[in-house]
C-alpha cells in the first residue's frame, strides 16, 4: 500500500521524536530546525495574508532592529 506525502511526514516525525529521546544529537537539531523552520513559515504567513498596517509597522521595525544586530556581529 502506497503512503500518503502526509502519512510518510508523520511517520519520519515519529521516529525524530524517539530518536530524540533516545538522546540522538542529529534527530534533535533536526527536530530544533523543523520547529524553527515551522514558526518561520508562520510568521510569513500572517504577515503576507493577514497583517493590519499597524502590524507591518510593527514587523518593520523589529526587522530592521535585529538587522542592524546582525550586520553588527559581522563586523565585530
Amino acid at each position: 500500500m502506497a503512503l500518503s506525502n502526509a502519512e510518510r511526514s508523520k511517520r519520519y516525525r515519529e521516529r525524530l521524536k524517539k530518536k530524540t529521546a533516545a538522546g540522538d544529537a542529529h534527530a534533535s537539531k533536526m527536530v530544533e530546525k523543523n520547529k524553527n523552520a515551522q514558526l518561520f513559515r508562520n510568521a510569513k504567513s500572517y504577515a503576507k495574508n493577514h497583517a493590519t498596517m499597524e502590524e507591518v509597522t510593527i514587523f518593520r521595525k523589529i526587522l530592521d532592529e535585529r538587522e542592524k544586530k546582525l550586520k553588527k556581529q559581522l563586523t565585530t
